[in-house]
């Protein structure tokens, strides 16, 4: 397999997880907030706060996932040749 192709699968993998992480970050986050919720009768207070609280782990998942693309896009560039030649 080329250098290439295995970059692309590298960083394909890397953003193949990102809508998979802000998804469970979000029901994560409700479903603490529901049981919670039951368990001391504060409905719906603790599942909205949880809620907010799964949506920004989700969104702090994406820009950390965001970053390391970045990076590994870098280090690819330097190493081997500068893949934004290659587009037109």
């Amino acid at each position: 397999m080329e250098d290439k192709e295995r970059r692309l699968f590298r960083l394909i993998g890397v953003l193949s997880t990102v809508g998979i992480t802000l998804v469970a970050a979000t029901l994560i986050g409700y479903y603490m907030g529901y049981y919670l919720d039951r368990l001391f009768g504060t409905s719906p207070w603790l599942t909205i706060i949880f809620l907010l609280f799964g949506i920004a782990a989700g969104f702090k998942n994406l820009f950390a996932s965001v970053k390391r693309v970045e990076r590994l896009y870098e280090t690819q560039g330097k190493g081997g040749g500068d893949d934004r030649k290659d587009r037109t």
